[in-house]
């Protein structure tokens, strides 16, 4: 009904032109258009527009005054998949006949097999649990996660002893009077002289700058003593210095 005021509205205000005697709802007909542009004012056409742009202001403000901001979901179809099944189809699997959906002519398969246990069978299964014995498969999986937890401690070490002979040859260099050697366990260090550590590598107690046996004490002292005479005292000798009489 709204719609329908504005273009009467419109029309109303167009068909208001000022003549000498009053309004007239009409324009005067003309025979052709050579009569009409003799008696074309543009005066008279000026307050028609305004009175028409004024109308159509004033019917058009309050009319979708209450439309503005208003947000609107857009519009859904109810497909009945709930409320109505087919019960025929047709060769391409088009439905042909459909009926109500009920509690008794549903014939839902799936629901029988969605129910929850009963009492007795979870007691049933909880014995099963218990006195049920260690199979093949669980033994092997328990096996393999002893492995896996040897294994990450073996990374582990490895990586630190890595890291620990790096960081040694950082302050050790080449031309440095001593040197270390990772212990046997792979958890420590031994500073050794540079001869002491090549008398012990001649004995077979390090390899790749660790011991693959851990010296003791006495064979470490044993190791400082050079087991032929000294640079010094050959010097001595050669000059006719030493314990001579």
């Amino acid at each position: 009904m709204r719609l329908l005021i504005l273009p009467m509205l419109f029309v109303a205000s167009i068909c208001l032109v000022p003549s000498s005697h009053g309004l007239s709802l009409q324009p005067k007909p003309h025979k052709s258009t050579k009569a009409l542009l003799p008696n074309f004012q543009p005066s008279s056409v000026v307050p028609s527009v305004a009175i028409a742009f004024a109308a159509f202001l004033f019917a058009t403000s309050p009319v979708l005054a209450d439309e503005y901001g208003v947000e609107k979901e857009a519009p859904t179809l109810f497909t009945g998949e709930t409320v109505l099944k087919c019960v025929k189809r047709g060769p391409l699997g088009a439905c042909l006949q459909t009926e109500t959906r009920t509690a008794e002519n549903d014939n839902d398969k799936s629901l029988k097999y969605f129910q929850d246990p009963t009492e007795a069978s979870k007691r049933k299964e909880a014995e099963m649990r218990s006195t049920a014995q260690p199979e093949e498969g669980n033994l092997l999986i328990e096996k393999l996660r002893r492995q896996t937890e040897e294994n990450k401690e073996k990374n582990e070490l490895i990586v630190k002893q890595k890291t620990l002979l790096n960081d040694q040859s950082a302050s050790f260099g080449p031309f440095d009077r001593q040197v270390v050697i990772l212990n046997e366990d792979g958890k420590g260090f031994t500073l050794l002289e540079n001869p002491q550590a090549m008398r012990l590598k001649k004995d077979g107690f390090i390899k790749d700058r660790q011991f693959i046996k851990q010296p003791t004490k006495e064979e470490l002292d044993q190791a400082l003593v050079p087991e032929g005479p000294s640079l010094g005292d050959a010097i001595q000798g050669f000059f006719g210095g030493g314990g001579g009489d």
